[in-house]
């Protein structure tokens, strides 16, 4: 099993029982914070069957904390992928404890051999974490001509260039995923005022969205090669379009999904290759140009 872990956060409305229930929005500066309170979650993703594994959600942030809760759930003997918000001794231990590999991309200053390491000619570097043992090692970006600088547990023999960087590729799921959610099943767009009416669509939304892309790996006309970056995919939205216009037959049992699912996976499988366009992080700015208008001033600043 491969996993990838990260976080994201949902606008959730601003009624007054989300803000009994502890939800408001964070921070934007000392004084300031968003309107739309904001739920965050945590998500496990399966890479190679491209489902959720596992969610976390809190009315606080705390990625790391909502990870190791899920730490345990995982299968023994499996890896999971971290991006650079993730890395800590005490998240690394938890892996060592569950018996569960893991590949963490390193800030520079994460740990100092790992920042030591960036000024060094050689690529790979042991560091001791307590009673275990990790493996840092430096892979350079042909596009941007960049070092990235890589935690991993997993056992000597896999640990090379290539194979790390194919692997940590695959924790692209995880955005993919965010990005169905928001932008395809329209997550965000609560039809709710309640908690308890939004955590109903929350989760409803989940399930949807791993009946369908379990429909479309049992349809079985997509070989799974984690390691290759050119891949096939399906058309998730014309699938899921698909099912929703159907689920009620397929709920009461009326209707195999089974062989229409998979004249649809056929039609809509296009090839595609992991990393092939590149964009530089940027800060990303308010959506509107007002700021003032989208945010809230501290009532104890306020007084």
């Amino acid at each position: 099993r491969i996993f990838a872990m990260d976080g994201f956060e949902l606008k959730l409305p601003r009624s007054q029982d989300v803000l009994a229930n502890g939800f408001d929005g964070h921070f934007v500066s000392r004084h300031r914070k968003q309107y739309y309170p904001t739920m965050y979650t945590v998500f496990c993703s399966d890479v190679l069957s491209e489902t959720i594994h596992s969610v976390a959600y809190s009315s606080h942030a705390g990625e790391a904390g909502m990870a190791k809760q899920m730490i345990v759930k995982m299968k023994k003997g499996s890896v999971c992928l971290y991006d650079r918000g993730f890395p800590s001794r005490a998240m690394m231990k938890a892996h060592f404890e569950a018996g569960v590999d893991f590949i963490f991309r390193l800030r520079s200053n994460s740990l100092p051999q790992g920042k030591k390491l960036l000024t060094q000619s050689f690529k790979t570097r042991k560091v001791k974490i307590g009673e275990h043992t990790l493996t840092i090692i430096k892979i350079r970006n042909s596009k941007t001509n960049e070092y990235a600088i890589y935690a991993t547990s997993l056992p000597v023999s896999w640990i090379n260039e290539e194979t790390i960087s194919s692997l940590y590729r695959l924790r692209w799921e995880c955005e993919t995923l965010f990005l169905d959610l928001v932008n395809t099943i329209k997550t965000e767009q609560w039809h709710s005022l309640f908690l308890n009416g939004i955590l109903q669509e929350f989760f409803a939304s989940l399930w949807l969205y791993n009946f369908t892309k379990l429909q479309i790996l049992n349809a079985g006309q997509i070989t799974k090669n984690p390691l290759k970056e050119v891949y096939q995919k399906p058309n998730f939205k014309l699938v899921l379009d698909w099912i929703i216009s159907k689920l009620p037959k397929i709920l009461k049992r009326l209707l195999n999904p089974g062989p229409y699912i998979q004249k649809l996976v056929i039609k809509s499988t296009a090839t595609r290759t992991r990393y092939s366009r590149f964009k530089e992080r940027t800060s990303k700015q308010p959506a509107s140009p007002y700021p003032y208008n989208n945010t809230l001033w501290d009532p104890a600043f306020l007084t």
